[in-house]
């Protein structure tokens, strides 16, 4: 039985779930309800999906950051971008940038709401020392503060202009087949609408 964010299926007469990835929409491994009943295995299940410390949505989370730090690795921005980025962050959620937040010389910023000190130095030497970033993502580089998730995703998936791809054929390394960019910009364009007008940034 498909659902919009996940299957479900009998196994020796228990329910079990199996997620889609909510970036890739891939299928991830199956779960069990612990439920024969369809009307109770979809409470525990809207619970997982829903409930942001559920073991689905920590496990997107770490996810999230891991692909984030890859994305990081791979740019070089400078002091004034990196600010930008944490004031965009901090401005999501809820605070006021112009009366909640100091950025101080040494990297570190303070949270005047809560009196607490946040210490940014090894976030921005981390990114501040790695080399120049790749050619072929120069152009995503120039509009990373405003480039929507939506563009990201069509553009890495495109097979005649997608970076990925560029990237590969410069080292030598293999290439995916063409049915594979395909089938998955086909399966992103039907949930397009969702990721519209989504910064990258922010999703």
């Amino acid at each position: 039985m498909q659902r919009k964010n996940w299957y479900t299926y009998l196994r020796n007469g228990v329910i079990y779930v199996v997620f889609l990835d909510k970036v890739t929409r891939k299928r991830m491994p199956a779960r069990s309800t612990g439920c024969r009943n369809m009307k109770e295995a979809l409470e525990v299940i809207y619970e997982w999906y829903y409930d942001a410390n559920s073991f689905f949505n920590q496990q997107q989370k770490e996810r999230g950051k891991r692909l984030l730090d890859d994305l990081l690795s791979n740019l070089d921005f400078s002091d004034y971008e990196v600010r930008g980025i944490l004031k965009n962050f901090l401005s999501s959620k809820g605070f006021n940038i112009e009366k909640d937040v100091c950025f101080k010389n040494d990297g570190n910023f303070f949270i005047n709401k809560s009196n607490e000190v946040y210490t940014t130095g090894k976030v921005l030497k981390s990114v501040l020392d790695v080399g120049s970033y790749p050619e072929e993502i120069k152009g995503l580089v120039r509009r990373f503060d405003s480039l929507k998730f939506s563009d990201y995703i069509l553009e890495y998936w495109d097979f005649e202009n997608s970076p990925y791809l560029k990237q590969l054929y410069r080292t030598g390394s293999k290439a995916p087949e063409y049915e594979r960019f395909y089938h998955l910009t086909k399966s992103y364009i039907k949930h397009f609408s969702v990721f519209d007008t989504d910064v990258l940034l922010k999703v």
